[in-house]
């Protein structure tokens, strides 16, 4: 015992003697200690960040696109280059037949969108339009703060149903409740 007490006044005794060092060192620790504490944390953070975002997507899902070859666009000419920009690309046909084919492919939702604008009662704003399927919102785990989504009768049956953002929301209704309210797209 008397050994240990002899070690801990020697150090005692060393930090007294060596003040600027001894402070210098607790300082060196105290902000290793943090800097690894705070890596950690921003790297737990990034980690849940995109785990988030994969989530969103969905973690058994495979998005499909229809592109054109920027090489081939340019060798094409007058209205064969129009043709081509106007290609349905992907039809949903080719989405059917991906469900019918693969039989691990449970859920599809072929998806077309086009920047344009909606109105409503003389308020226009500039929007994404995007024709989904009812099988979309299921596949991207979207959450709605109003209503409802739409379902197989209705779009089978091609009725006039539309989702929209809170953004578009906010900027066409203002206040005012917007489900069995017109819009026009375009």
């Amino acid at each position: 015992m008397d050994r240990y007490l002899h070690d801990i006044s020697i150090a005692i005794e060393s930090i007294l003697a060596n003040k600027l060092k001894s402070i210098l060192t607790a300082l060196g620790i105290i902000f290793g200690v943090a800097a690894v504490i705070s890596m950690l944390a921003i790297g737990n953070g990034a980690r849940e960040e995109i785990l988030n975002q994969i989530k969103m997507v969905g973690v058994n899902n495979i998005v499909i696109t229809s592109l054109f070859d920027e090489d081939e666009q340019s060798q094409i000419e007058g209205s064969d280059k129009l043709l081509q920009k106007y290609s349905p690309g992907l039809t949903y046909e080719d989405a059917k037949a991906i469900k019918s084919i693969i039989p691990t492919v449970h859920k599809v939702s072929p998806e077309i969108s086009e920047n344009t604008y909606v109105i409503q009662k003389g308020r226009r704003k500039s929007a994404r339009l995007m024709g989904v399927t009812p099988f979309y919102f299921d596949l991207f785990s979207f959450q709605l703060s109003d209503g409802n989504y739409f379902n197989d009768y209705q779009n089978i049956h091609g009725k006039k149903v539309c989702v929209i953002t809170n953004g578009i929301k906010k900027k066409l209704f203002k206040n005012a409740d917007p489900i069995g309210k017109k819009i026009k797209c375009g």
